[in-house]
């Protein structure tokens, strides 16, 4: 995954490779002039000494810089990597298929913005990246210890080995209660937002002190897990430590017998400890690092399967109908867990017509409703629009076609002029046009606050009409949109839309008005998931015993 996101940016790559390279060669040019300077000092060569230790403090500043533009370059590299992830993640569940947040939760979402991308910026990206610097930086001081003493070289490879054994076993631990605790965070972070979505039915009902209690339980076991992850890898660091103090100090004493024996000076044992923390120092990194890249292993799955399963909508042709949009229904079946929710279903809605379709709950009218606007693609039988299958169309072409208004109006923290025009390039005379149309009463330069506490009901339905006129939408369905209002602003909502000349209206609400009633071309009764009749509401008065019945319930 890392490696699609860092060839975006190959030029900054290209510089960060060349100066992981250089750093360990200068690094290393380093210890040997460090040991040039301590054998002149050996020898009492004081005007070499000085010249040495002069170029030696004037080398780390120059090394200090290189190392700073190893960290800006890297930091770079890992700022576009978590950029590019966002933006991928973003664009691709937005533009998904429109059932795909009927399936995951939010808030998981949300946690794969935040935490996720955090987690894996330490623990992956980073890591990666890391592990080519410590690969490097090992196998150049490798190198280097080779040209000093061979035997010198053989006791840090035999003690790396065993050391690197050892951690890694002792690391792999670690890895389960890692994984442990992203799960919960990500569990925590999905409570905190169902808490706080539900805040107004947690306060009607006075259970404050039980979600505390839930709180409170969640919040100690997500910190929990953490200090468990936490210790494991302190415990994995503290022992890689203790093995990098065991073998310098067998390295040293081995030297000092070297030096006894004269086959070495003290210069060449002051860089051989020096190459030995830049061999066991990155080892112990790389061990570190691939420990943390494995324990981020269903953070990179779960980031995947987001970009998968939300895969952009299979590319339609962008189809622009020429003539008003008239939707034709031929034998159309839906089945639901093993349950036939729409039985052959054949109905036509003709250009500019008035349509409401009355039923019980669970006769299937939303789920008709929902196929005409492709929320669903499930289905038997064929849905055209001017004799196109409505499957052909692309969600963006369909969007200007057909608009799809429920109960739920969802609003953005702006204005409400930028609410209705959804940042689309709409001119203020059309918003003045919509909204006047619509009957909005609100000053357009008000800012919408979280939860929308600033308007009423009335106004948020009129908001969601006044952005399907800017969108110029044929074909406009209502599906009760209006059943929470109370009966003068559900009337003067249904008398706008009944208004509208040149858009069919399809109109699905129990809380329809008896004085409106009339005013509808065609009024179609539902009732499991077939439609039983159809006809004007005189028509329907003379022949169907059920719509008598349920305008005399409906009239009182």
């Amino acid at each position: 995954m890392l490696v699609k996101y860092l060839m975006k940016k190959w030029p900054v790559l290209l510089l960060y490779m060349a100066v992981v390279v250089i750093a360990p060669i200068v690094n290393t040019r380093g210890g040997f002039v460090s040991a040039e300077m301590m054998d002149y000092a050996q020898a009492a060569d004081y005007p070499a000494f000085v010249r040495t230790l002069m170029f030696y403090m004037i080398f780390w500043v120059g090394h200090g810089l290189l190392l700073f533009a190893i960290q800006a370059v890297r930091a770079k590299l890992i700022s576009y990597c978590r950029r590019d992830l966002r933006q991928e993640m973003f664009e691709k569940i937005i533009s998904t298929d429109n059932s795909y947040f009927s399936k995951p939760d939010t808030g998981m979402h949300i946690a794969a913005f935040s935490n996720d991308i955090t987690i894996l910026e330490t623990k992956y990206f980073n890591s990666w990246l890391e592990v080519v610097e410590s690969i490097l930086a090992a196998a150049t001081a490798a190198v280097a210890i080779f040209t000093l003493n061979t035997s010198m070289a053989v006791i840090i490879f035999v003690g790396e080995v065993f050391s690197i054994v050892l951690c890694y076993i002792i690391r792999r631990q670690s890895i389960t209660k890692n994984r442990i605790y992203i799960e919960k965070l990500a569990r925590f972070t999905q409570k905190i937002k169902d808490y706080f979505s539900a805040f107004q039915t947690i306060r009607n009902y006075s259970v404050e002190d039980k979600i505390k209690k839930r709180f409170i339980h969640i919040n100690n076991d997500t910190e929990h897990a953490k200090d468990e992850a936490d210790m494991a890898i302190t415990f994995a660091n503290i022992l890689a430590m203790v093995c990098n103090s065991i073998i310098k100090f067998l390295l040293v004493s081995y030297g000092i017998v070297l030096i006894i024996k004269g086959e070495i000076t003290f210069g060449l044992i002051y860089a051989a400890y020096q190459f030995t923390d830049r061999i066991v120092g990155p080892m112990h990194t790389i061990i570190s690092d691939i420990n943390s890249i494995e324990s981020v292993n269903s953070i990179v799955n779960r980031i995947k399967n987001i970009t998968e399963e939300a895969n952009e909508e299979t590319k339609h042709e962008d189809i622009e109908l020429k003539e008003p949009a008239s939707i034709t229904l031929d034998n159309v079946s839906v089945v639901l867990d093993h349950n036939r929710v729409l039985n052959n279903i054949s109905h036509t809605f003709l250009p500019g017509k008035k349509y409401l379709i009355i039923g019980s709950n669970g006769a299937g009218k939303s789920t008709l409703l929902k196929l005409l606007k492709r929320s669903m693609d499930e289905f038997e039988g064929s849905i055209t629009i001017n004799g196109h299958d409505i499957r052909d169309f692309s969600y963006k072409s369909l969007s200007n076609i057909v608009s799809y208004i429920n109960e739920s109006v969802s609003l953005i923290t702006d204005t409400v002029k930028k609410n209705i025009a959804l940042y689309r390039d709409v001119s203020d005379e059309q918003i003045d046009e919509v909204v006047k149309k619509v009957g909005l009463h609100v000053n357009l330069d008000r800012v919408v606050r979280d939860g929308e506490r600033n308007l009423s009901s009335g106004e948020t339905r009129r908001i969601e009409i006044a952005r399907s006129l800017i969108n110029r939408a044929n074909v406009i369905i209502y599906d009760e949109a209006i059943s929470t209002l109370d009966i003068p602003t559900a009337y003067e909502i249904e008398k706008t839309l009944l208004s509208l000349k040149e858009q069919t209206v399809i109109f699905v609400s129990h809380n329809f008005s008896g004085q409106l009633i009339g005013e509808y071309d065609e009024i179609i009764l539902m009732e499991k998931g077939e439609i039983t009749e159809y006809g004007t509401h005189e028509q329907l008065m003379q022949s169907s015993d059920d719509y008598r019945r349920i305008m005399k319930i409906k009239n009182g």
